[in-house]
């Protein structure tokens, strides 16, 4: 569910009541086996498929940065460059030329 939803804003307690347990254990369980928290999970796979789509289409970085599930482009460039080491579009520039 996280994969196919990652672009909506998922709740902890949403996703405890889908699988049938507390949001503690499910919180501590998804750490426990996903070496992360939930947040810290959603924001990589956020990342990874806007530096996708970075690579391989034309649409501007503010649409991405909506699709994938960011707020602004200002959000995924900081949260892009803080788990990358670079922004959204020296990644681009980057991708493109190899």
């Amino acid at each position: 569910m996280i994969h196919a939803r990652y672009s909506d804003t998922l709740g902890l307690a949403e996703l405890a009541r889908q699988v049938g347990v507390h949001p503690v254990y499910f919180s501590r369980a998804f750490r426990a086996h996903m070496g992360s928290t939930l947040g810290a999970y959603l924001r990589k796979l956020r990342v990874d498929r806007a530096a996708d789509m970075l690579a391989s289409s034309e649409i501007s970085i503010a649409d991405i940065a909506l699709e994938v599930g960011f707020a602004d482009q200002s959000h995924l460039s900081n949260v892009f460059r803080r788990l990358r080491g670079i922004t959204p579009s020296r990644y681009r520039e980057e991708s493109r030329r190899q």
